[in-house]
C-alpha cells in the first residue's frame, strides 16, 4: 500500500522572564547580597512534575532546568523550573500533537514497519499507532459475534509476535480501499473519526499476522492455513490512534478484481456490512467514499 502521508501544523509560543543560573539578581551594599525572599516564598512546597517545579523566586541552578515564566501544559501560566527541552525536540513534540492521523494513514504505517528487522522501537512505533485503553477488535460478519480474541491481552501478544518478525513486503498488501470520513465535522472542524476499508492479501510467508489467523481459528483451520488469504479489515481511527478494527474473509474475491472500481465496491455485501458497523461506531453526516484501486496504482523504482 501507498503511504498517504501525514499533515501537521506547527508552531510555539514565546516565555519570558527567563533567568539563568549567572543572573541572580542584585543587592545592594558593600560586598553584595542575595535576592531578597520573605519568610512565606523560603518556605513555599515545590509542586513537583516531570515537566515543571513551582517556585515564586530563582532558588539557584538545576540541573536539565530553567527558571522562567511560562505555559503549562493545560494552558495556564506559572512561574518556576521548566524542563529545558531541546528547541528542536519541542518543535516535534508540538507538531505529532497537532497531527490529525486518518485511518489510512494508520493502516499504512502499519504495512511499511512489517519489513523492518525486529526491534523495539519497531515494535514501540507499531503500538503507539494504537489507543490501547479502547481498542477493540471484533467481526464485520455479526454485530453480536463476539471479539476476534479473548482478551487484550492475547490480542497484544499476537501482535508482538508478528512484530518480531520481518515480513516481506509482497507477503501483507492492501489491494483495495475504501476510506470513509464524515464530512460534515470536516466542515464543522469538529472532533471527528475515520474508517479505512482494505481488501487484503496475506501470503503464507506472513504466518504470524495475527487477524488472518483469528479468522481461520473462529472457522476451525487453524491448522489448514491456505497459501494465501483474502480479507477485509476496517480500521477505525480517533485523535490519531486507531480505536476500532473489524475483519472478515473476503468471500467475494473483491481483492483480486484487477478492474475494480468503486461501483463494485458499492454493491457488495462486504461494503454494506462495513458501511453498518461505521455508522454503529459513530459515523454520523455525509460519507463520501474514496476509492483506491492499487492494482492500477504504478510502481516507482
Amino acid at each position: 500500500a501507498r503511504s498517504a502521508g501525514g499533515a501537521g501544523g506547527a508552531g510555539g509560543s514565546g516565555s519570558a522572564s527567563v533567568c539563568s543560573s549567572s543572573a541572580a539578581g542584585s543587592g545592594g551594599g558593600a560586598g553584595g547580597a542575595k535576592p531578597a525572599s520573605s519568610e512565606s516564598e523560603s518556605e513555599e512546597e515545590e509542586e513537583e512534575s516531570p515537566e515543571f517545579l513551582k517556585s515564586s523566586v530563582w532558588r539557584g541552578h538545576r540541573p536539565g532546568y530553567v527558571f522562567k515564566r511560562g505555559v503549562l501544559s493545560g494552558g495556564e501560566a506559572a512561574l518556576g523550573y521548566f524542563k529545558d527541552v531541546p528547541l528542536l525536540e519541542k518543535h516535534e513534540a508540538e507538531e505529532a500533537e497537532r497531527m490529525q492521523l486518518s485511518a489510512a494513514q494508520l493502516s499504512n504505517w502499519l504495512l511499511e514497519a512489517l519489513p523492518e528487522a525486529p526491534s523495539v522501537d519497531k515494535a514501540d512505533r507499531c503500538f503507539r499507532l494504537f489507543d490501547l485503553k479502547s481498542l477493540r477488535v471484533g467481526s464485520l460478519e455479526q454485530s453480536s459475534s463476539p471479539p476476534l480474541f479473548g482478551s487484550l491481552a492475547e490480542w497484544f501478544d499476537a501482535q508482538r509476535a508478528l512484530y518480531a518478525t520481518k515480513v516481506p513486503s509482497e507477503a501483507v498488501q492492501v489491494l483495495l480501499r475504501v476510506f470513509l470520513e464524515p464530512q460534515q465535522a470536516l466542515r464543522l472542524g469538529l472532533h471527528h473519526a475515520s474508517f479505512s476499508i482494505d481488501w487484503m492479501s496475506v501470503s503464507e510467508e506472513a504466518a504470524a499476522e495475527p487477524i488472518s489467523g483469528a479468522l481461520l481459528r473462529r472457522l476451525g483451520m487453524a491448522s489448514r492455513r491456505p497459501r494465501r488469504m483474502l480479507l477485509v479489515v476496517m480500521y477505525k481511527a480517533e485523535r490519531s490512534r486507531i480505536t476500532q478494527v473489524w475483519a472478515e474473509m473476503d468471500r467475494e474475491g473483491l481483492a483480486l478484481k484487477k478492474g475494480a472500481q468503486l461501483d463494485d465496491v458499492l454493491v457488495s455485501d462486504c461494503f454494506d456490512r462495513a458501511l453498518n458497523a461505521a455508522r454503529r461506531a459513530g459515523a454520523t453526516g455525509e460519507l463520501n467514499p474514496i476509492f483506491t484501486n492499487y492494482h492500477s496504482v504504478p510502481v516507482i523504482g
